[in-house]
């Protein structure tokens, strides 16, 4: 028995043993390794319409911190079907709308703007400090005028080479109401009500230029150029009305155009050498005429030109320098350290460009802020968050426009890009929501105090009188709150005003304002005037007719 207790744990061992070593026995050499077959690939969704995403986004900086795109054609077709239903309006209005209709459609039609296709939007930056936003319109072949309108010029970066270092704000852009104009000649040729306007307005012009208005807008353009220099050195007063004058800056302004017909020129030596008051100053090869004006620091103006040019400067000097910067006799704002920051790498050649300084922007918003004080005096939030957003603006930022015969690409550098630009503007937008719901239920407020400030004086009225009627009292006889009392329904506000005051000959309606007299038999209920101040932003001006006002 004691034999078998011994032998038989032995047997079980060893049989586990064996089942352990087979299991962890080699596979053998000609045995494969179980691979799991590869999982199909997810296939990518395509859009059932085709769309310009590709030609927008390759245009766009991809990894910053807004990408964006947008595919107008549903956008678009919801406007041109809303078009089509113009005139289902009210009956009274069916048939102007349709008029309207009828004048607007061929202009639509053949703008080009339907054959906008998408729209993109990025920003990212590319240097500490330095974001560069880019917005893209994409247009399929079209043949609409809009798209005709720059003239095809490329020269408008050019224009920043001509700038004075004082410069603030500086555009030029490529520009020709021609095609405009072709198409109205065209929509004129089937509508005689509007041939008759067109006519009217060539003669006008003819009268007044000396030139046929196709041939005009055909010899103007395509560059417009203007820029405005601020000096933080002379300080210019501006009046504000309803509150303290303050200064900005001085200001100047000079504008050039571009002009493609010698006859525009012809025209413009010809209607100025009939004005006796313009002074010659001709300077270079350019002829000047210096024009009489209101006396004023900043304003001399001069009209100067050459052949392919017309300038308009708000002085001589301003041109002078503008000149001599063009020359290379003088530097400009092109060999400042911030321009040229905020410019490298700005695509070329451009037909647009814009030069914004910080100093322009502050000028801007400061007088924003003053007008704001003057309008809503106490306004402190909007205040507090554009100071915020100037406190922001530390560079300038220069852009550029490039037409491509897909559409448009806007190139913007500064320093600050579209995250932090849209988060401050939602901040404002945001607390002028949370204003205007305070605003808006504080004048609710008071407009219900005012109405029920006004019922209990007309009651009072009605009182007085018929206390007259009833104790057969004469004219100019004295009423006490005693007295109004047998007439006002107990319990109610005015009764326990008047309960409040025992044997008095005024009462006081609102806590905190003076208090109003009961008027004395036939004459008018009077009102104090800090009353109507009290109610003034919630109540028009004929709200207290009937009352007396002092």
């Amino acid at each position: 028995m004691n034999t078998s207790r011994r032998v038989l744990p032995a047997i079980s061992t060893a049989l586990l043993c064996s089942v352990l070593a087979a299991c962890q026995k080699a596979p053998e050499a000609n045995s494969a390794p179980r691979v799991e077959p590869p999982s199909p690939p997810e296939a990518k969704a395509k859009a059932v319409s085709p769309t310009g995403f590709d030609a927008v986004t390759k245009q766009l900086d991809a990894g910053g911190e807004v990408f964006l795109y947008l595919s107008t054609e549903g956008f678009l077709k919801a406007c041109s079907d809303a078009f089509r239903q113009c005139g289902e309006g009210a009956p009274d209005q069916r048939a102007r709308i349709k008029e309207f209709a009828k004048a607007a459609k061929p202009l639509l039609q053949n703008s080009g703007i339907r054959e906008i296709s998408g729209f993109g939007l990025s920003s990212i930056e590319i240097r500490p400090g330095v974001y560069r936003s880019k917005a893209v319109i994409h247009h399929r072949p079209s043949e609409g005028f809009l798209w005709k309108m720059s003239g095809g010029g490329k020269k408008a970066l050019e224009f920043a080479s001509c700038l004075p270092s004082t410069t603030a704000l500086a555009s030029s852009f490529n520009l020709t109401l021609e095609p405009l104009w072709g198409e109205l000649e065209r929509e004129a040729a089937t509508s005689g009500p509007f041939r008759a306007v067109l006519d009217t307005l060539m003669q006008k012009v003819l009268a007044s230029a000396g030139l046929e208005l196709p041939k005009l807008l055909a010899g103007v353009g395509p560059g417009i150029s203007y820029f405005i220099t601020l000096d933080p050195e002379k300080p210019f007063p501006v009046p504000l009305p309803g509150g303290a004058p303050f200064s900005i800056p001085r200001p100047a302004l000079l504008a050039q155009v571009e002009i493609r017909d010698e006859a525009v020129i012809a025209c413009l030596e010809s209607n100025l050498a009939r004005d006796s008051k313009l002074t010659q100053a001709d300077y270079g090869d350019y002829k000047v005429r210096k024009i009489p004006a209101p006396p004023l620091p900043f304003l001399a103006p001069v009209i100067a030109w050459k052949p392919g040019v017309v300038i308009l400067s708000s002085s001589e000097a301003l041109l002078h320098e503008m000149l001599e910067i063009k020359e290379g006799k003088k530097q400009g704002l092109a060999a400042t350290e911030d321009f040229k920051d905020v410019s490298a790498g700005l695509p070329s050649p451009a037909s647009m460009f814009t030069y914004v300084s910080p100093l322009f922007t502050k000028t801007a918003a400061e007088f924003q802020l003053r007008a704001m004080d003057v309008q809503s005096p106490g306004n402190r939030e909007n205040r507090q968050l554009i100071a915020a957003m100037l406190a922001e603006i530390k560079m300038p930022a220069a852009s550029v426009g490039q037409e491509t015969p897909e559409g448009w690409v806007f190139v913007r550098q500064g320093g600050m890009g579209l995250r932090e630009a849209s988060g401050l503007w939602a901040k404002m937008f945001l607390a002028g929501m949370m204003r205007g719901g305070i605003e808006g239920a504080t004048r609710s407020q008071l407009h219900r105090e005012a109405v029920m400030t006004r019922d209990q004086l007309r009651l009072i009225q009605a009182a007085s009188e018929q206390w007259a009627i009833e104790k057969e009292q004469s004219r100019g006889a004295q009423p006490t709150t005693d007295d109004l009392k047998a007439y006002i329904k107990p319990g109610t506000p005015l009764y326990r005003i008047l309960d409040r005051s025992p044997g008095a000959t005024e009462v006081v309606l609102i806590q905190g304002m003076p208090a109003v007299a009961i008027p004395k038999i036939d004459a008018e209920t009077v009102i104090p005037a800090s009353l109507v101040e009290r109610f003034k932003q919630a109540c028009p001006d004929d709200f207290w007719q009937g009352f007396e006002i002092r």
